[in-house]
Formats: C-alpha cells, sequence, structure tokens
C-alpha cells in the first residue's frame, strides 16, 4: 500500500486501501468460482461440440500459468517460521532491505 503513494504522489484514501487489500480479491475470486459454476461446453456454429481432450489441453494451458501463483505462495508460507497468521503478516508486507522509490519531480 505504501508502494502506491510513492507511484501516483500522494497518499490514498482509506476505501482506496481497503478495496484494494479486501474487495478486489473477494469479486475477483468469486468471479471464479461462480465462472466454473455456470460452466457451459463451447459449441461452434450451433452445432460442433469441441471433443474433450481440447478442454483438457486448455485448462492445461490456462493453469500452467495461473497455478504458478498458489505453489509459490505455499512455498513461501512453509519455509517462513511462526503461525499461519504471522506468516501472511511477513509475507503481505514487502522486503525492508528493498529500495524504495521516492516520488520525485
Amino acid at each position: 500500500y505504501d508502494i502506491i503513494e510513492d507511484m501516483i504522489g500522494f497518499r490514498p484514501g482509506p476505501l482506496i486501501k481497503y478495496c484494494w487489500l479486501y474487495f478486489m480479491p473477494v469479486i475477483c475470486l468469486g468471479t471464479f468460482i461462480f465462472s466454473l459454476v455456470d460452466y457451459q461446453p463451447l459449441i461452434f456454429n450451433r452445432t460442433y461440440v469441441y471433443p474433450d481432450w481440447v478442454y483438457v489441453l486448455g485448462w492445461f494451458l490456462s493453469f500452467s500459468s495461473i497455478g504458478l501463483v498458489p505453489l509459490w505462495m505455499l512455498l513461501k508460507l512453509s519455509q517462513v517460521k511462526g503461525s499461519l497468521c504471522q506468516r501472511f503478516k511477513v509475507l503481505c508486507h514487502s522486503d525492508a532491505a528493498l529500495p524504495h522509490t521516492q516520488y520525485r519531480f
């Protein structure tokens, strides 16, 4: 959240902070879950139904890039010491050793 201040030159209000941290991830996850629940197979020209192997290939290609994010998160959660809540707090903040940019005119 602090890096946003460096990018735009002023500190966003608390509403933006809570939307960024809580509201948008919930909306994105909900959209993904509802798209899986209401999934319908593709039909070309109202007659041709794609074979099952095409769906398997498409889902494999999608999750080969998307799946790396949760796998990386689980890897990092397993490497950090402390309770689950402490691990999330450590991993959700930037490292103090990283150079932060300063907004300059």
